[in-house]
């Protein structure tokens, strides 16, 4: 196994308290977010070998929460090496490669999550986002077209399917993912600004600007056209 990515603790050793102790009080000072002293518990849990896998995911997750990404990747891939099959690993691992613009590692990590439980919606969805940033919008659309199989009611993947649809030219497609985005949320300011922005291009004034100005009666800060 790797060197585990531990700080020196800063807390004194009671061999009186169990070490299952030390990584229950790690996730209690961790959801309060008391990030430092969380992995510092989590360390001792660590060299206890207590709960492993995920002593070392969640000790990666404080180290994300404070910006240490290369910290967290390692606990991550630490967390991996010990149950193969931790799908929220790979995922927080892919987030924290994306954080340090690592891509295709990102996407890699999100596939394997993906592999592990082909229904994991959050995966998907994260790895179309990942996908649109490399302008891949073709495998991007894939992505979000699984995640509204898994949901149909997510109007989010709509909005950000028409979005790809849109950089693809596939005006059509984009503006029924569009509409779909606001009959499942009537207050969906940005499916009706960025449907406006198609009918601009189509040369459809009048749809343009009525959802132009409904965008901006719901968020002002789209009162820019």
């Amino acid at each position: 196994m790797e060197n585990d990515s531990s700080t020196n603790t800063s807390i004194i050793i009671n061999s009186e308290i169990q070490p299952l102790e030390y990584y229950s009080k790690g996730l209690e000072l961790g959801r309060a977010g008391n990030y430092r002293e969380s992995i510092n518990y989590l360390s001792v849990a660590i060299s206890n070998e207590i709960n492993l896998s995920k002593s070392y995911f969640y000790r990666g997750l404080n180290y994300y929460n404070l910006n240490l990404f290369e910290d967290a990747i390692i606990d991550y891939t630490n967390s991996i090496l010990v149950d193969p099959e931790y799908k929220e690993a790979y995922f927080n691992r892919a987030i924290a490669y994306s954080e340090l613009d690592n891509l295709l590692e990102s996407v890699k990590d999100y596939s394997k999550a993906i592999t592990i439980d082909p229904n994991y919606k959050k995966a998907y969805s994260y790895r179309a986002l990942a996908h649109y940033k490399m302008q891949e919008f073709d495998k991007a659309v894939s992505d979000l077209t699984n995640v509204i199989y898994l949901d149909q009611n997510d109007a989010s993947a709509y909005l950000y399917r028409g979005l790809n649809y849109y950089n693809l030219e596939l005006y059509t497609d984009a503006i029924n993912d569009y509409s779909k985005a606001i009959y499942l949320d009537p207050y969906y300011a940005d499916a009706y600004y960025n449907r406006s922005l198609i009918y601009g291009i189509l040369g459809q004034t009048d749809f343009d600007k009525q959802d132009s100005d409904k965008a901006c009666s719901i968020d002002p800060s789209l009162c820019i056209r």
